[in-house]
């Protein structure tokens, strides 16, 4: 809680002071909280989106106006994925085996991770639009 606490009075003081740097209390939380295994994926994901918003305004000027409508795709993807796991917890529970677990998962979600990054980077880009 002091640690939340120092973060809140540290963001007023940027954010009165107008500095473009800020401490958000949600990233570290989430941080502290989140087991590592997860924390990853919505670092590399804040990344990603870094990246591709910078991208989106240096080759698209217009950009500016439509760099926040990936928001609801992504929180498509954070709800099919909440409901994906309710789906796979009920063979677990139910003692059935799954098809594809241990080492070759993981590379199975690499690959399809990569694969959803690129769809929305080409998505993102496409001649004549912006849709980031």
């Amino acid at each position: 809680m002091v640690v939340g606490v120092a973060l809140i009075i540290l963001d007023e003081m940027l954010k009165h002071k107008k500095c473009s740097f800020r401490t958000y209390v949600m990233p570290v939380a989430v941080g502290i909280y989140l087991p590592f295994g997860v924390a990853v994926p919505i670092f590399l994901g804040g990344l990603i989106a870094l990246i591709v918003e910078k991208l989106a305004l240096k080759h698209h000027k217009e950009a500016e106006k439509s760099l926040h409508k990936g928001t609801l795709f992504a929180s498509g993807l954070v709800a099919g994925e909440s409901i994906a796991g309710i789906l796979i917890a009920i063979p677990i529970s139910l003692k059935v085996g799954l098809p594809i677990a241990g080492p070759a998962s993981d590379w199975v979600s690499l690959i399809v991770f990569a694969a959803i990054s690129w769809t929305l980077y080409r998505v993102s880009f496409k001649k004549g639009r912006v849709n980031v």
